[in-house]
């Protein structure tokens, strides 16, 4: 697991370095040696937390602030919203959504959701919408770049939580 955490560690710091924030610690991480996507709670440099989200077959990756009513999502009532940073976002289908900030693309997404059996099951596409506070989420989400994301961040959070509880840490 160690080396799991140390390479999404890098790897998030590669991703995000020059543009969002600076990883300095892998809190907790859903990885494991075979899965393929994971979702992670880091510890920036200026000691604020946040969620990294990665898709290591395609070397993808995304960031979301961490609050509480993020990490706790599932255990509430649907719909969340919430925004990701994903960086060198492919500029195609999904562009007019959320807001650009140089090759950073800030991406509201409004998800509908259940929770049942310790999974997360999607009710509906993910939608967005246009800035980073849109009035309404009519967009459908259609890259699959960041269908993939967001659904990694939905359906890994109750691993997370799991992963956090086994490892005894204590979150703001």
């Amino acid at each position: 697991m160690r080396l799991k955490k140390f390479f999404a560690l890098i790897f998030g710091i590669s991703l995000f370095l020059m543009s969002t924030c600076s990883a300095s610690e892998i809190v907790a991480t859903t990885a494991t040696e075979n899965d393929p996507w994971s979702l992670s709670i880091m510890k920036t440099d200026n000691n604020e937390y946040a969620f990294l989200i990665l898709n290591f077959q395609t070397d993808q990756g995304a960031i979301i602030p961490y609050n509480r009513d993020y990490y706790d999502f599932y255990l509430r009532e649907s719909p969340v919203i919430f925004v990701m940073a994903v960086k060198d976002s492919p500029k195609d289908v999904d562009k007019d959504f959320g807001e650009w900030r140089d090759d950073l693309h800030l991406l509201p997404v409004y998800a509908l959701f259940n929770y049942s059996n310790d999974t997360v099951n999607l009710e509906s596409y993910l939608s967005s919408g246009q800035g980073l506070q849109p009035s309404h989420y009519q967009g459908r989400i259609q890259s699959p770049y960041h269908l993939k994301l967001a659904q990694i961040f939905l359906t890994h959070m109750p691993a997370l939580h799991k992963a956090v509880e086994a490892d005894g840490i204590t979150l703001p």
